[in-house]
């Protein structure tokens, strides 16, 4: 199982007062984490969905201290039957080989896999987050809150993104950051995510708001069991309606997921 080039990749940090919402807010004195955008005084919301190559960082760190061969590096693994709908000519296991062992998806939003796979994924999140910032000096680490997790959003926390209004410097530096990124994965030369129905994770942002994805490409896994919000190639949203549900029963290949990073303390 090849590693991400995740070493490679550009991380913006932007302060809890970043952005302009246009309600009153309290403004808090934390950064969010890596490349998540503040929505109130406490939480933060992934820019993208949930890149595949962030996934497979997950499942490399299972793999490592877990074991290749155990269940919980099997029980880790997304559905790649699932994939199939969105890459026909490949076999299942062709796909698992691409997805491992090159960085031809390292891009694409991870897919195939289940709410609590998802939770699992943030619970690795949270504790990999920790472990940076304790190698921080203090002052560094000071500008980041105690207490915090990654989770899954509720419906109302995702759709709160659309009280959000990014200025041109903020837009600019997230430009910046998917440019960096998809040359770090060498992204014009991944034939899989190109004319497909899922695209890379920083194909259309939204001008006025500043996140990417977010009725077009894979509907979004909220914390609730059964319901996905946003929008996907095989159920499309196509009134961009922040409070519409979805609604699913297992792992699918329209379905990923968007972090939040919550502030505790």
């Amino acid at each position: 199982m090849k590693h991400s080039r995740s070493h490679l990749v550009l991380w913006l940090f932007f302060s809890m007062a970043s952005g302009n919402l246009l309600a009153q807010q309290e403004q808090g004195k934390y950064n969010c984490a890596p490349n998540t955008l503040p929505i109130n005084s406490r939480i933060c919301i992934g820019v993208t969905e949930t890149p595949a190559y962030m996934y497979k960082d997950f499942l490399a760190w299972v793999g490592k201290n877990k074991g290749m061969n155990s269940s919980d590096f099997k029980t880790a693994q997304p559905d790649y039957s699932k994939w199939r709908d969105v890459f026909p000519k490949l076999s299942a296991q062709k796909i698992q080989e691409r997805f491992l062992d090159t960085d031809q998806l390292a891009l694409m939003p991870i897919i195939g896999i289940t709410r609590e796979q998802a939770m699992a994924y943030c619970e690795w999140k949270t504790e990999t987050f920790k472990a940076q910032l304790a190698e921080m000096n203090k002052e560094e680490r000071a500008q980041f809150p105690e207490e915090f997790e990654f989770r899954l959003p509720t419906a109302n926390e995702w759709g709160r993104m659309r009280f959000l209004i990014q200025d041109k410097a903020m837009k600019k530096q997230i430009k910046k950051l998917a440019a960096a990124n998809s040359k770090a994965f060498k992204l014009s030369r991944s034939k899989l995510l190109q004319d497909k129905k899922i695209t890379n994770i920083y194909a259309n942002m939204d001008e006025k708001l500043g996140f990417y994805n977010l009725f077009n490409n894979v509907s979004e896994l909220t914390s609730t069991t059964g319901e996905s919000v946003g929008g996907s190639w095989n159920k499309p949203n196509e009134e961009d309606n922040f409070k519409k549900i979805f609604a699913y029963s297992e792992a699918e290949a329209w379905l990923g997921f968007r972090i939040i990073f919550e502030i505790i303390k």
